[in-house]
């Protein structure tokens, strides 16, 4: 069944809600958590209009959310996603584990996830279901 229309399946909703749109979403229907459509109304009534580009592959640009990422907590965000210890985050960047925890938390935060294994399959979707790549 292909289809243009993309869905967002939250992570911080109970099992039963979850389960209850992953039923629309196998039935057809699109789903688009509130907070998110809360956004793009109000991105839209300022003029912006970044949440509609299209790629060349006719795929919605997926950088809503990563838009809302500092370069560090990008940076951070692709080496959790590379499965590297908070330890070695630090060392790679000079800063010290208390920071990369803060730039964890606020990645968690942003992107709306439970933890870090969350925010690095988010990473992981993004950019295995784009053309060119969100996070460099």
């Amino acid at each position: 069944m292909a289809s243009s229309a993309i869905s967002f399946l939250p992570m911080n909703v109970s099992l039963d809600i979850w389960l209850g749109i992953i039923r629309l979403i196998l039935c057809g229907h699109k789903y688009l958590p509130c907070d998110l459509l809360d956004k793009i109304v109000k991105d839209f009534k300022k003029g912006d209009l970044s949440f509609a580009k299209i790629q060349e592959s006719g795929q919605p640009e997926l950088n809503l959310l990563i838009d809302d990422l500092t370069v560090r907590e990008q940076e951070v965000l692709r080496s959790v996603s590379e499965g590297k210890p908070n330890k070695v985050i630090a060392n790679e960047f000079d800063i010290s584990e208390h920071t990369v925890k803060l730039h964890i938390h606020h990645i968690i935060v942003k992107l709306n996830v439970h933890n870090r294994t969350e925010a690095a399959i988010w990473y992981l979707s993004q950019n295995r279901n784009t053309t060119k790549q969100v996070i460099k």
